[in-house]
């Protein structure tokens, strides 16, 4: 090509890009129609098929189209309505190897395309808005033809890739020296590659140096950050993980999977606000298995019960809240919540969160047994005494619930109700051995007491019937 020649102006070049998109089925996401429009028109210009262009508005509609349709090739906005377009990538990249797909970043700032660059190997290109018509054009010519014409560099990053997918480390060291040969100057993908073969052969301390030196020759190197990332949370050296998934966060959001192992080392580092906090990213998610529900309302759990214990009871009550939403109104979570309340007599929080309780589980027996270990903080002897007979007659009456009605007649003096129901509470919860041997060191203490009075008063009243019969 002559000095100062657009490639636009190279028949050769036109001609290959035009049997690189002929028969490709291509995705075009973007919030803008303009946008769409525009891309959709060059993609014709280049040979593209019109039948074979999915111009779509919502994300989840490209989800849809890319599991029905073979999509080989994406141009995404970088971000539309909230959701990042990197895991519809991934899906593109599960189906069709380096040369046979192509994946476009439209980008609408600087710092988009810089994360757009770090993600080397996801991104073949970015093309940043607003649209120069013939720049991009251009743009989408070089894409496409380095595709079908890859450098030899690229030729070898493929090459060397592909033996590393297929674990045939041997092979792939000789290839990947040659991409190491520039030194300092080598490409920071290398230094990843590398990285890959020894950990491939379980020499991880040589493999974080070499993802160490990637992110040396490129800041937000997005794989060797990863690479980086995983090795520290498998050794559960969780300072240098943190250190590792924030600045991915910072490039894109979490996929469900780290979002699940951030809110681990939150707890393992003991950081309940930062664990907190992170929920927002939670609630953005479209998708939520089963594990990381489980991880976000056991760490909820634990983010409350430390708020309690730091008497931070605004941000215990946003933990405790939100745990509850997360698990559905899942009555086990709100037991378990309204219990260690009721343990730390936090008993306005407790009634509060208690109310939450579906209509459904309120005429359950453990939320009639709950219902009363939370209002027995507040609501006096009278109700601790009906009530807990009530519970006792239905036969859904707990532990707890005798300790406190035992308790409650041994304050009453009501010797034989302390009798039967201790009498009645060893025989159903045997393994609370030692709170039954308390009352019953309180019950004969009773006894003798009442044992006492009445000799005292059978005196009393013999004394004076002897002083009437005097008189």
């Amino acid at each position: 090509m002559a000095e100062g020649q657009s490639i636009l102006d190279n028949s050769l070049v036109m001609q290959k890009v035009a049997e690189y998109v002929a028969n490709k089925k291509i995705l075009i996401l973007d919030q803008s129609g303009t946008t769409r429009s525009q891309l959709s028109k060059l993609l014709q210009e280049l040979g593209a098929n019109r039948d074979n262009i999915f111009n779509l508005r919502y994300p989840g509609e490209a989800k849809a189209i890319v599991a029905q349709e073979n999509i080989s090739i994406v141009l995404s906005e970088f971000e539309v309505d909230g959701v990042p377009s990197l895991p519809l990538f991934e899906k593109v990249m599960q189906n069709f190897s380096d040369r046979d797909r192509t994946l476009i970043l439209v980008t609408k700032n600087a710092a988009q395309s810089t994360v757009a660059q770090a993600m080397e190997e996801e991104v073949d290109s970015y093309i940043l808005k607003p649209f120069v018509y013939n720049y991009i054009k251009e743009s989408l010519v070089k894409t496409f033809f380095a595709k079908e014409h890859p450098s030899s560099t690229q030729k070898r990053i493929f090459e060397a890739r592909q033996k590393i997918l297929e674990k045939n480390w041997d092979e792939a060291q000789p290839i990947v020296n040659e991409l190491l040969k520039g030194g300092a100057k080598a490409p920071a993908i290398a230094y990843y590659l590398q990285g890959s073969i020894c950990l491939g052969k379980d020499q991880v301390s040589e493999a974080k140096s070499f993802f160490q030196n990637a992110l040396k020759v490129q800041k937000a190197h997005f794989k060797s950050l990863n690479a980086l990332y995983d090795i520290y949370y498998r050794e559960e050296d969780y300072e240098n993980a943190l250190a590792m998934i924030e600045v991915i966060r910072q490039m894109l959001p979490l996929s469900p999977k780290k979002l699940e192992q951030l809110f681990v080392i939150y707890r393992k580092l003991e950081k309940p606000l930062e664990a907190l906090k992170i929920t927002e990213d939670y609630k953005d998610l479209d998708e939520k298995h089963k594990s990381l529900v489980f991880t976000a309302i056991d760490t909820l759990l634990y983010v409350g019960k430390t708020f309690v214990n730091e008497d931070r009871l605004d941000l215990a009550h946003d933990a405790f809240l939100t745990a509850i939403g997360f698990s559905g109104f899942d009555f086990d979570v709100i037991a378990q919540i309204v219990m260690h309340l009721v343990d730390n007599n936090k008993e306005k929080m407790a009634e509060f969160l208690l109310s939450k309780t579906k209509t459904e589980d309120r005429a359950s027996e453990e939320f009639m047994v709950l219902d009363f270990k939370v209002n027995c903080l507040t609501a006096g002897d009278n109700y601790i005494f009906s009530r807990g007979k009530d519970l006792i007659k239905l036969n859904v009456a707990d532990a707890i619930v005798y300790e406190k009605y035992i308790e409650i007649n041994i304050k009453r003096e009501k010797i034989t109700l302390v009798e039967q129901s201790l009498t009645d509470a060893k025989k159903k919860f045997s393994e609370h051995k030692e709170v039954w041997d308390e009352l019953e060191v309180l019950t004969s203490t009773l006894k003798k007491k009442l044992v006492l009075k009445a000799r005292q008063e059978a005196e009393g009243k013999r004394t004076q019937e002897r002083l009437a019969d005097a008189s």
